[in-house]
């Protein structure tokens, strides 16, 4: 038995000393829990990455060559990263001459008119951009607060563009979320909107729908395009191609409309923050590749075989589908190491407070006191604050837990081992 128990001690050490000269390289402990690193070869996904393929600018710009609507499915809400990609997207020349309108789930169609107003007025100054942008965030849809940072950012960087621009060829922005008047609202009129919101996917297309319709009417050369940006699920085509099945997401909604002059696009993420999609094999891929930002079809390349493993909520829905049916085509803008998100409105709660705790309250006990928390320490909240993607931290959060699990069953097993050894000798 002593070799054995020798053996044993030597396997813990060596392996405890592989994770400590791991987290020492890495700065942090990898998730091996889908263990595809053992198990599944990133190979064909190199192989098609390395034919070379469009940049994610050209790859976007290219589908409206074959669309008229391009939905592009958005990260979580805070992360900043993707609103500099879809910035980017809106001030390229070719989008500006040829497409011109974007419609995003962020924003409520109540606030529209203010939105064009502000758009349409010249010489703003950098506190009179503020104030707008500030207010049109504090009448938001479905939560009465909101102070993700990266719409704010989007929104004043949209004013200065189309400032540059002349009035011909200024970049549309429509909201399509569900309309609320917060301040006439009482706790009845809460629950009514947010029953309101049962529909919302097909609300929210509808005003795609109505407004893409006005324009094709009034137009008197080439049919209209457009972007649309939702976020996760509302992107999703969940229908299979199926003309039977039931419509749940905007994406859906649009396809019905649209039919073949639709097309949806995922962003490279990670699933609810931290599982990374296909176990990981994506982003290994591209990181064997360089990291090399671009775009593809999910027809024809391994990705899109993969069965479509983001809406984990559905276990229905688990190997039904593969991506190539639920998205059209897939853009890798950078690694998730550099995304990020970000938090903090300048100026947000300044003479706001009152109102956003009565607001808060309609949600929750727990909301309430949650802004209310925020609200005594705003002075942290008047610049943005940047903070990485949690999906290291839950990563090694998970391995150190079955880390421990492991190192206690060894431990025990160690010590029934050392206590039969020794009953042995003794007899």
């Amino acid at each position: 038995m002593r070799p054995v128990f020798l053996s044993l001690i030597g396997a813990a050490v060596l392996g405890l000393g592989t994770k400590v000269t791991e987290f020492t390289i890495l700065g942090w402990l990898p998730c091996r829990l889908a263990l595809f690193y053992s198990m599944r070869s990133s190979a064909p996904y190199t192989v098609f990455l390395k034919r070379g393929h469009a940049k994610p600018l050209d790859y976007i710009i290219g589908l409206f060559d074959r669309y008229d609507v391009v939905v592009l499915c958005e990260r979580p809400h805070p992360e900043a990263s993707q609103w500099d990609f879809i910035y980017e997207l809106l001030r390229d020349q070719r989008f500006i001459d040829r497409i011109g309108h974007v419609f995003t789930e962020y924003g409520q169609v109540g606030m529209q008119s203010y939105l064009d107003d502000f758009m349409a007025t010249d010489g703003l100054s950098t506190d009179e951009i503020h104030e707008r942008v500030v207010l049109i965030m504090r009448n938001w849809a479905v939560w009465p607060i909101w102070t993700n940072t990266n719409f704010y950012t989007y929104l004043t960087r949209l004013y200065q563009l189309n400032q540059s621009l002349p009035h011909a060829k200024s970049i549309h922005h429509h909201f399509t979320d569900v309309s609320v008047n917060w301040h006439d609202l009482s706790d009845e009129g809460y629950k009514a909107y947010r029953h309101s919101l049962i529909n919302r996917d097909e609300q929210m297309a509808r005003i795609v729908i109505e407004k893409m319709t006005r324009l094709a009417e009034s137009s008197t050369s080439t049919p209209p395009k457009c972007l649309v940006v939702m976020n996760y699920r509302h992107a999703f085509d969940l229908t299979g191609g199926s003309s039977e099945a039931q419509r749940r997401n905007t994406y859906e909604f649009l396809k019905v409309a649209f039919e073949d002059r639709t097309a949806n696009v995922l962003l490279n993420t990670n699933i609810l923050l931290f599982v990374p999609i296909a176990g990981g094999v994506w982003d290994t891929a591209f990181k064997e590749t360089g990291n090399r930002p671009a775009g593809f079809d999910f027809e024809d390349s391994p990705f899109g075989y993969d069965p479509f493993d983001m809406f984990p909520f559905f276990p229905g829905l688990k190997g039904r589908l593969k991506y190539r049916e639920v998205f059209k085509g897939f853009v890798f803008t950078h690694p998730l190491d550099n995304q990020y998100l970000e938090h903090g409105i300048p100026g947000y709660y300044d003479g706001f407070e009152k109102e956003a705790l009565r607001r808060a309250k309609f949600v929750s006990d727990d909301y309430y006191r949650g802004i209310e928390t925020i609200i005594t320490r705003k002075n942290k909240e008047s610049i943005a604050t940047k903070h990485e993607l949690p999906n290291h931290l839950i990563q090694s959060l998970l391995e150190l837990s079955m880390l421990t699990v492991t190192g206690m069953g060894m431990l025990v097993g160690l010590g029934v081992s050392a206590l039969n050894w020794r009953s042995r000798d003794e007899q």
